[in-house]
């Protein structure tokens, strides 16, 4: 019968399930770093392209990002601060900057972005695409600035929430898992009655994963 074949033939299938379900987790787990990295918003993804469309064709009414200029005894209207802050232009013209303003450019309709000690100076972009702190930092190594600059951004923000929220699920599932193996065991009394609920929940997570990682490229 059927069943009897399966009974025969139980090792074989347990090696093609396992095998099967590896193969399988190394295209899912993929969808860990797309998550971690850019949130729900993979670069192949329909949300995705429909964002970066509206981005292309309307010009949004919030910056994408901000830096801030400071120094700890140049005044902005100082000549040193201005050469500095075209140094600092021409770094992110090297990037898929859209668009500056800045106290520089336009002093008389800009002096809100100047402090009240007037030694720092907030500089306004918007991009055509996600710029990590790592690429703006070293998009100015080579101008050897005497300004300090800081930047901030919804991208720069969400991406450090991110890294933290997925580094704590991390050390939280590393702990839980364990002791849900264990209570599993202990509540089947073996491991051979425990692998049948083990193995569902493990391929739970792995076609939950492979669904994810679909609707990326869907």
């Amino acid at each position: 019968t059927f069943v009897n074949r399966i009974v025969r033939f139980r090792k074989h299938i347990l090696a093609a399930a396992t095998i099967s379900t590896l193969g399988i987790a190394i295209f899912a787990f993929g969808a860990i770093g797309n998550l971690r990295s850019k949130g729900f918003f993979a670069e192949h993804s329909e949300s995705y392209r429909v964002m970066n469309w509206f981005s292309d064709y309307f010009v949004p009414d919030d910056p994408d990002y901000a830096a801030l200029l400071q120094h700890p005894s140049w005044n902005v209207t100082s000549p040193e601060y201005f050469e500095d802050f075209k140094k600092f232009k021409k770094a992110m013209s090297t990037l898929p900057v859209r668009s500056i303003l800045s106290y520089f450019e336009y002093p008389t309709t800009s002096d809100s972005l100047v402090s009240i000690d007037g030694r720092k100076a907030m500089v306004l972009m918007r991009s055509k695409e996600d710029i990590t702190e790592e690429k703006f930092l070293k998009a100015l190594e080579p101008y050897d600035l005497q300004v300090q600059v800081d930047f901030t951004g919804a991208f720069l923000v969400t991406t450090e929430i991110n890294t933290i929220i997925s580094e704590d699920l991390g050390r939280a599932e590393a702990a839980t898992l364990p002791i849900v193996v264990v209570f599993v065991i202990i509540t089947f009394r073996g491991v051979i009655a425990a692998f049948p609920s083990l193995a569902i929940g493990a391929m739970t997570i792995v076609w939950t994963l492979v669904a994810i990682r679909l609707a990326n490229y869907g």
